[in-house]
């Protein structure tokens, strides 16, 4: 790691500490300040994908603590986005589980399950059984919500098993609070299908859940907890009609909510003393103490608060029979729902508009990316095709111009050959110089070639041809070229040789081909050359120089063979 690139890393890990620190102390707008610098500043320095992912989750879970619960799921969708497959699954499964509660509160049921769903995936994937205890409360909550407190009750029980099985008592009562609320929930559905008995039975173990939770509180230890659990249990309560013991539960939790500012608590107490007090016969009661909620400014002006308080002074009111004061509240509580559902459909479509806009964004950039890649494998295909012909081509100029038998070259190269050096040496003559470096030009043909494929057969004879090739190729060094001109005949074109330079070369050859061992061929095969050398004049055209290098070979024969013989009506050597 570079020194910048540890110093963005170091900056990202103290923002992310105060972003931590926000977290364990309960401020959560301070939170949503440095988790978000640090998600920022973890984008923009390239730090480690962990310290982005622990930046991405801590800015939700603040969000969805603040109560900002449409900043919860669009940034939350942006980040699973930006993250993709760099997402580390514990931190995704925190962060998936915060979308599905944001997602319950605005009623995107939909939504929330598939949130929760994929909370279960990444904790099953960390392999972490406190996230894994967490996304199955969640899930239950979601199918709760859905109409199927069935199966939120299995996934309940199934989050509690496991919580009882690591021993971690916050799991514990977030699942038995989440199986107390499935089991409450199809009690409701119950009493709608007209099923009483049946639906008091379900609320009756909606308050042993609640009750198990509520005893395994302890009001030094956690006194939010504490107060969320007998507000739970006192709601139990109310519903199977121990509406004493109810105002009993309350009576704690408004001690608790006072003495440590739960400004929230109070205000569900209030509630639900007023629901407890029209249980009673005491409408007057409620009325009293709902009336005094209502005065307060922060209560009325608050769209989750003041419904609430309206829709129990329109039970008292109507209790008492003041049925216009009943008529009042509850055409108010029809205003504020309606406003509340306007706001919270707002909310809504802004949330699904986002979500859908980076849908769009991430289908884009996947097609862009596709077709990169389509791109990409039709320039290889192409190049491939472009490979395969070049060297079809090569290997064809090779099959033009090479012998495929002696694998030497062949008649046609060296006739290219040595009619580029002939017109080499005329630009040179053409230029005023002496007609550039010498050259010669040696004929060889193998002795009585044809009488050894008459006594070993042609195939023999073709091996023979090869070994000459491999001897020709080890006798010649660049830039000497040496070729087959046919049957048993090569040719060799000596660059920068003078006749009695090229005549030496060709005896050492001749000497080679004579001594080779022939008979690991046949027993008593020999194999002997003739060669002919005739140093190129200046001005000699291809057929000349050929017809005299074949007027040497032709008297090298006439002599009796396995000898070279330089061309008498050369000029002699200067030296």
């Amino acid at each position: 790691m570079s020194p910048q690139e540890t110093q963005a890393a170091e900056s990202v890990e103290s923002t992310l500490a105060r972003a931590q620190h926000c977290f364990d102390v309960s401020d959560h707008v301070g939170g949503v300040a440095a988790a978000r610098a640090a998600w920022e500043l973890a984008l923009a320095d390239g730090a480690a994908p962990a310290l982005a992912n622990r930046a991405a989750t801590l800015l939700l879970l603040h969000l969805q603590r603040s109560g900002d619960d449409e900043g919860t799921l669009t940034e939350g969708q942006r980040a699973l986005a930006r993250l993709g497959q760099a997402h580390d699954q514990g931190d995704r499964a925190e962060m998936l589980g915060a979308m599905a509660l944001s997602a319950d509160q605005l009623d995107l049921n939909s939504e929330a399950l598939d949130y929760a769903l994929g909370a279960l995936d990444g904790a099953q994937r960390s392999a972490k059984p406190m996230l894994q205890c967490l996304a199955l409360s969640r899930l239950a909550r979601a199918y709760t919500r859905m109409n199927n407190p069935a199966r939120g009750i299995e996934l309940a029980r199934q989050a509690l098993a496991l919580a009882e099985g690591i021993g971690d008592r916050d799991q514990v009562f977030r699942a038995l609070t989440m199986l107390a609320d499935a089991q409450s929930e199809e009690g409701e559905l119950m009493v709608v299908g007209g099923q009483p008995e049946q639906a008091r039975q379900r609320f009756e173990q909606a308050y042993l859940s609640f009750d198990r939770a509520k005893r395994i509180t302890n009001p030094q230890d956690n006194p939010y907890r504490r107060c969320i659990a007998l507000v739970n249990r006192g709601q139990a309560l109310t519903k199977i009609g121990r509406m004493d013991e109810a105002l009993q539960d309350l009576d704690e939790v408004r001690v608790l909510a006072r003495q440590f500012g739960f400004g929230r608590v109070l205000l569900a107490e209030v509630e639900m003393r007023a629901t407890a007090f029209i249980g009673l016969g005491h409408p007057e009661q409620a009325r009293q103490i709902c009336e005094a909620a209502l005065a307060d400014p922060l209560v009325s002006g608050n769209d989750a608060l003041a419904p609430e308080m309206h829709e129990r002074l329109y039970q008292a009111c109507k209790a008492q029979g003041d049925l216009e004061a009943a008529l009042h509240h509850h055409e108010l509580l029809l205003k504020l729902q309606q406003r509340k559902y306007r706001r919270r459909s707002d909310a809504q479509l802004r949330v699904l508009l986002a979500r859908a806009e980076i849908e769009r964004s991430r289908a884009d950039a996947q097609r862009a990316a596709h077709e990169a890649q389509a791109e990409r494998e039709r320039a290889r295909a192409l190049q491939a095709e472009r490979d395969r012909l070049q060297s079809q081509a090569l290997q064809l100029d090779r099959e033009a111009h090479v012998d495929l038998l002696s694998g030497l070259p062949n008649r046609r190269a060296l006739q290219a050959r040595l009619q580029a050096r002939l017109q080499a040496r005329e630009l040179s003559s053409a230029a005023g110089s002496e007609g550039g470096p010498r050259c010669c030009l040696a004929v060889i043909d193998l002795d009585h070639f044809k009488a050894i494929n008459d006594r070993h057969g042609h195939l023999l004879g073709d091996e023979v041809l090869r070994h000459i090739g491999r001897l020709l190729a080890q006798g010649f060094r660049e830039p000497d070229f040496v070729a087959r001109w046919g049957g048993e005949e090569f040719v060799a074109l000596l660059h920068g040789a003078t006749p009695t330079q090229a005549q030496a070369a060709c005896e050492r050859l001749r000497q080679a081909i004579a001594a080779h061992d022939w008979s690991a061929l046949a027993p008593t095969l020999a194999v002997t050359a003739s060669i002919g050398v005739h140093a190129i004049e200046r001005g000699q055209s291809f057929d000349e120089a050929i017809a005299h290098a074949d007027r040497a070979l032709y008297a090298a024969k006439a002599g009796g063979r396995n000898r070279v013989v330089l061309g008498d009506d050369v000029p002699a050597d200067p030296d």
